[in-house]
This record gives structure tokens, sequence and C-alpha cells, in this order.
């Protein structure tokens, strides 16, 4: 379905769902809608976590250097209202049932296994990233009239053609994977995945050829969805540390350190050894999409997509002055 598929903009909707924006630092938030919630691995006071901006002016930007992202870049200046107050409940993934240390290997899936364990779902539940949006920001759609139209809704396909894979044409995620990464690991998470979960391996097996990926875990799904997947992801990530025998990003480092010439790149600075030892958090992006498109009927073909927004890295820390933002335009083209 098409990503401009946007019903209702009424602020007191989607009682029934919950969007998690998660973080490991402070952050400015860009959001005040109450259907938002911070869930963080930052140790840092509430306090960290205040201000928001409320209008933007944009100009233009440059690719961000070694950056594999190749999208056109616009940056999003905000102008802050000195007035606004953060208003949006803040939880710590550090408590209760969690595996908040894992957090540098499993990136946002530290923040899945807290909601799935901790938390008391609504009908729908979504994640989004301290620097990663749905277009639609505060403005958003009825969710729950949307989901009498499909089954999940995703962030718009990020299509694997551009410059940095060397000729411009279009890769397979495996190939794609290859370019950028350890190809034996790729494998190997296939292997995992096809042995437990046998109904994903044709997933696994059209993920592998396909020319696109769904980045960084952005999506909402009706909660029994999000605890089947949610519980699948764990369950290889854990599976594949054990058969690298890796279960501290300290130990990912020093495996990535010891077999350098298979992970890293020259011409790929922006991903050094510390980079590549997030290896279980880039492959969990596959099973994502091994997941979406398993099956006689994916649910791929019963999705909705919207553009997101990438906030400029600038933005990683609380600003004294101004933040600037940059929003990635259409990938799926």
């Amino acid at each position: 379905m098409s990503s401009n598929f946007m019903i209702d903009f009424n602020p007191q909707i989607n009682k029934n769902v919950d969007i998690f924006i998660y973080s490991h630092v402070p952050f400015v938030p860009v959001v005040s809608n109450p259907v938002y919630k911070v869930l963080t691995n930052s140790h840092a006071p509430d306090e960290e976590f205040q201000r928001f901006p409320t209008t933007y002016r944009e100009v233009a930007a440059p690719q961000p250097s070694g950056s594999p992202v190749n999208s056109q870049f616009v940056v999003k200046i905000p102008e802050p209202n000195p007035n606004a107050r953060f208003n949006l409940p803040i939880y710590r993934d550090y408590t209760g049932d969690n595996i908040s240390d894992k957090n540098l290997m499993f990136n946002e899936y530290a923040g899945f296994y807290w909601i799935l364990h901790n938390w008391e779902m609504k009908d729908y539940v979504g994640m989004f990233h301290y620097r990663r949006y749905y277009n639609f920001f505060d403005e958003v759609p009825n969710i729950e009239k949307i989901f009498k139209y499909c089954k999940v809704i995703l962030n718009s396909k990020f299509y694997l053609k551009y410059p940095p894979t060397f000729d411009g044409t279009p890769k397979s995620n495996r190939e794609f994977y290859k370019i950028w990464h350890n190809v034996d690991d790729f494998d190997l998470m296939g292997k995992i995945v096809k042995e437990n979960y046998p109904q994903y391996a044709d997933g696994w097996d059209r993920m592998s050829e396909a020319d696109f990926i769904f980045p960084s875990s952005l999506f909402i799904m009706p909660k029994d969805l999000f605890k089947e997947y949610v519980s699948f992801a764990i369950d290889v990530m854990n599976k594949f540390n054990d058969a690298r025998g890796c279960h501290t990003p300290e130990e990912w480092i020093a495996y990535v350190e010891a077999h350098k010439d298979e992970y890293v790149r020259p011409q790929h600075k922006y991903y050094d050894v510390k980079m590549q030892a997030r290896a279980t958090g880039y492959l969990v992006e596959r099973c994502l999409a091994a997941f979406l498109m398993a099956g006689d009927d994916p649910l791929l073909n019963h999705s909705v997509e919207y553009e997101w927004s990438v906030l400029d890295k600038r933005a990683w820390e609380r600003p004294k002055k101004e933040i600037q933002l940059s929003a990635n335009t259409k990938t799926n083209q």
C-alpha cells in the first residue's frame, strides 16, 4: 500500500497504541504526542530529555562522510519553543527483566525485550529511534483504522543500489552484506533461522535475493504479532552469539579484531572494528525482512509503508543553542 495512506490526524486518537522512542543517550525530543513514550538505556536524569522544537526551516546539506547512506539529505533546523517542556514519560530498559547490558550488540532489541517482558501492551505497539522517525512526527494517523487494511506498518524500503556498492547497480541483500560486512555471519544467521524456525526459511531465502531492506527496525505491529516477532528475533540473536562465542560487547570487539581481514574494509571507514562488532544487530534487520517475507501469503503483502526521517549526528547530544536534523528523502525510488 502507499506510504501516503493517511486517514486521521486527531491527537486524541490512538489510545490503544504505544510507540516507544528508544535511545542509549540523552536526546532532544521532536515529538510530544501522548502516543509516544521514551525508553532509554541512558542513566542520565530526566532533565536531560527536556526541550523539544516546534517548527523547522530547511537548508541543503552534504551527505555525511563515510556513511553507507546515499539518500538526498536536507538539514532541518528547528526553532525551539522556550516555554515547551518535555511531557512524555521516560522508562529505563535496565529495570525489571532486562538485557540492557546487551545494548551494544542487540541495539533496539534490548528495548524490544524490555517491552516484551515488562510492559502491559496495548493493542498496537511500535518502536522508533531517537534519531529516526516516520515523517508524520506528531501528526500520528489513526493507527487502528489503518490496521483495518493491513497487518503491519513499516518504514519505506531502502533499496540496495547506490554508489557505495561501487557500480550503482542493484544488489541482493547477501551481495550487499558481503560488500560491507563478513558474509560468513550472514550465512551463519541464515543457517540458524532455517534450523530453528523452518517456517521462516523461505522468508530468509527471499530476503537474501531481494534488493531492499527495512533498516533500523522501525515498525508498528499488533501486540500478538509483536510478541511473535520479538521472541523469534531475540532467540536467533542469542543463538548467533552462542555460535560465535561472543556474549559481551568486549568479546565481540576482540573477535572482530582477531578476524579483522574478514570484517574491516579500508574503503569503508565508517565500519571500523567497533562498528563491525555490532554484527548481531545488523543481522537482525535481515531477520525482520525474512519474517515479513515468509510463507504463502507474506506479511509484506499486507503492509503500509511510511517515509522516515533521520536526525543529523549533531543532534545526538543536547544542544546549547540549536540542533540540526537531516531527513532522508523517499527511499523506494
